[in-house]
Formats: structure tokens, C-alpha cells, sequence
């Protein structure tokens, strides 16, 4: 969500307004969780307000995690997909698993968009009997991407 402020890089900017356009057109379904609001809530508020404004307008469903999402998280920061530091990140995720989303969309390439934390996520998944979520970039969305 960030993205639509970023304002040294204009692209990034047009990316994040066209996937929250398309979400609002009904192409696709969008979701936001709980967890991402609480941390929009912790921005400057000139950003808190704007972003929410947004969201309120880009037709995005809330979802919240679950007491299974939260364990889920705790496997994914104990396999090494994401350090515990940023156990946050691995709520995402596995919030993502718990709603049954196909993909999570992210620019976090750190902890969220990269082939090993891919791997290791689909791994945990399928062994603990979980679908399995593709994490992509906003550009792989878009088309702007080379995947």
C-alpha cells in the first residue's frame, strides 16, 4: 500500500494505483488484514490519513488471523523463512494461507518476495497440509514484471 507514496519512483507509484483500481473494477479480489491496518495506524499522519482514505475507497476486504494463522507464523519464523525479528512479516503470510488467497502481494523482497522464502513456505504448507500461497511482486501482477 505504500507504494502509492513512494515518491521516487514514479512507477511504483502507477503500479500500487492500478492494482487498487483493478480491485475496485471487481478484476480482481482484494483483502487487507487487520494487522496491516494496525500498522498504517502506527504511520505519520499525514500517510495514515491517505492511505486510509484509500483503502476505504479501493474496495479491499478486511480479514483478520486466526489462532491457527498466528502457529502458522510461529513455523515459518522456527524454518527459517522469515527471522524472528520480523515475525510480523510471517503473520502476513500466513494470514494469506488461512484466507485461502492465492497470492500475497508485496514489495518486501527481503522477508516476503524471494525464491527461498517461497520455498521454504510452500514446503511448511504442503507438509503441514496447507495450500500453498505464490508471494509475488507487485509487478509480477501487473504485468510490468518479468515473471
Amino acid at each position: 500500500m505504500g507504494g502509492i507514496f513512494d515518491k521516487e519512483s514514479p512507477e511504483r507509484v502507477r503500479m500500487a494505483e492500478s492494482l487498487l483500481s483493478a480491485i475496485n473494477a471487481g478484476t480482481y479480489e482484494g483483502f487487507i488484514s487487520l494487522l496491516t491496518l494496525e500498522e498504517i495506524s502506527r504511520a505519520p499522519e499525514r500517510i495514515r490519513d491517505a492511505l486510509s482514505a484509500r483503502i476505504a475507497d479501493s474496495g479491499l476486504s478486511v480479514v483478520d488471523e486466526t489462532e491457527d494463522s498466528v502457529e502458522l507464523a510461529r513455523v515459518y519464523v522456527h524454518e527459517g523463512a522469515v527471522p524472528a525479528k520480523y515475525y510480523d512479516d510471517a503473520r502476513h503470510l500466513a494470514i494469506g494461507v488461512f484466507r485461502d488467497m492465492d497470492y500475497i502481494i508485496s514489495w518486501n523482497y527481503a522477508h516476503m518476495v524471494n525464491i527461498s522464502v517461497r520455498r521454504i513456505l510452500y514446503g511448511v504448507n504442503v507438509r503441514m497440509g496447507y495450500h500453498p500461497v505464490e508471494v509475488v511482486s507487485p509487478e509480477e501482477v501487473s504485468g510490468s514484471g518479468e515473471a
